[in-house]
């Protein structure tokens, strides 16, 4: 059984469509930064992001030869070097 689509439907399904193949959203997880838009993201240089890649201390893929980022892995990374406050007394405190 073949069903045959006009044109003007195969038009409407694809305005219906474009949104969702071409969403841009920002604060986008799943969004993928190259060199420069990450040292952007980071506000770093990129000397400074291709010396992490080098070192292996960055999360980073690599697409058919080209370096990538994946936001989501990024942001974790970035949560896993926070240093926690210390209370300047406590510290002292040690320190005796």
């Amino acid at each position: 059984m073949q069903v045959l689509i006009s044109d003007e439907d195969v038009e409407k399904i694809i305005e219906n469509l474009k949104p969702l193949i071409t969403c841009k959203c920002s604060g986008n997880d799943d969004e993928v930064f190259d060199v420069k838009k990450l040292a952007e993201y980071l506000k770093v240089s990129t000397k400074w992001v291709y010396a992490s890649i080098k070192e292996m201390n960055i999360p980073y893929i690599k697409l058919r030869g080209h370096i990538r980022f994946k936001k989501s892995a990024i942001d974790k990374w970035v949560d896993s070097h926070n240093v926690p406050a210390v209370n300047r007394i406590d510290r002292l405190m040690k320190a005796i």
